[in-house]
């Protein structure tokens, strides 16, 4: 999930996750490491993972194979004052379980620009809040 959609999840109102929940949300943020006992891993790399796209996979051991086909190299070179270095691995995934895996989309409309009035729908950005 992305920083985008995770700070999104955040404006639930407290009709949705219960009064204590919203306070504990509103005061210090969501500070736990799972949600419906779910772990949850947040990432900035928006150009990776687009918003509104959530990935959930099952736990490694039943997901597949991951494979380091050389260990790390490292090679350095120094010309007068001038060091240049560089390190690499090759590694391979291979996906064997196929239904170990799982994409939601989330109904992410986009914001209306200027010259809009109204609502917007209950979506995950603005939860009913008259746009002026």
């Amino acid at each position: 999930m992305t920083n985008v959609d995770f700070d999104d999840w955040h404006v639930q109102p407290a009709t949705d996750v219960g009064s204590p929940l919203a306070t504990e949300l509103t005061i210090n943020g969501y500070k736990y490491e799972t949600i419906m006992r779910r772990r949850v891993i947040v990432t900035n790399k928006v150009d990776l993972l687009a918003p509104g796209s959530i990935y959930c996979y099952t736990d490694p051991q039943f997901l597949g194979n991951f494979f380091i086909l050389n260990d790390v190299k490292f090679w350095i070179k120094k010309e007068a004052d001038k060091v240049f270095w560089k390190t690499w691995e090759y590694v391979g995934v291979g996906i064997a379980n196929l239904r170990s895996i799982a994409q939601i989309t989330l109904n992410v409309p986009a914001i209306p620009g200027p010259g809009y009035s109204g609502t917007f729908g209950p979506n995950l950005f603005a939860p009913g809040y008259p746009v002026a």
